[in-house]
């Protein structure tokens, strides 16, 4: 199988700091320039026991914030959870099993929350040189707006928000015109 060109990345978490409880970690590979290439995604809920063993916080605005959201809280208490260890090793093994890890470009909204926050209980798969942050990529076209389907891609659902992020990084990088 030919390597995926890239990686999008969402967590949802019981914070907004590196060290917070982790409740859900979604990758998933694609190929920004092939949009007719089906990704591919991997999806773990970690222990949150384990986590708060380990030491690791759980901000409470951040709580509050999840059970105003009903069906998303629900979702997250009622997640079957796996130890973190295993979680990691699937999270690494998908990324080395789908892509090259020195060549993959990984993304997410952002570049200082998901991935600080995963750092925490993983070290980077890919290239330091190649995390990228998609809100950054969507300023250079304020034109381009993907209609999400709520529906199929509900947000603060790690999954769904990995794969529509994905998207998204498809549509903008059509934008680029190059030589290639």
């Amino acid at each position: 199988m030919k390597a995926f060109t890239d990686v999008s990345l969402d967590l949802e978490t019981y914070g907004t700091e590196p060290g917070c409880v982790i409740l859900e970690v979604a990758i998933t590979a694609f190929d920004r320039k092939n949009k007719d290439r089906k990704m591919a995604s991997i999806h773990r809920f970690p222990s949150i026991s384990e986590q708060i063993e380990s030491g690791f916080k759980i901000d409470h605005d951040t709580v509050k914030w999840w059970s105003s959201q009903p069906a998303k809280w629900e979702r997250q208490t009622n997640a079957e959870r796996y130890p973190v260890d295993e979680c990691v090793h699937d999270l690494i093994k998908f990324v080395r099993d789908y892509t090259n890890p020195e060549t993959v470009l990984a993304w997410a909204k952002g570049s200082h929350f998901d991935f600080p926050i995963l750092r925490t209980i993983m070290p980077d798969v890919w290239s330091f040189r190649n995390i990228h942050d998609l809100r950054t990529l969507s300023l250079a076209f304020p034109f381009v707006d993907l209609d999400r389907d709520t529906d199929k891609y509900p947000t603060h659902h790690g999954l769904e928000d990995s794969q529509f992020q994905a998207m998204e990084v498809q549509a903008l990088c059509s934008m680029i015109v190059t030589d290639e």
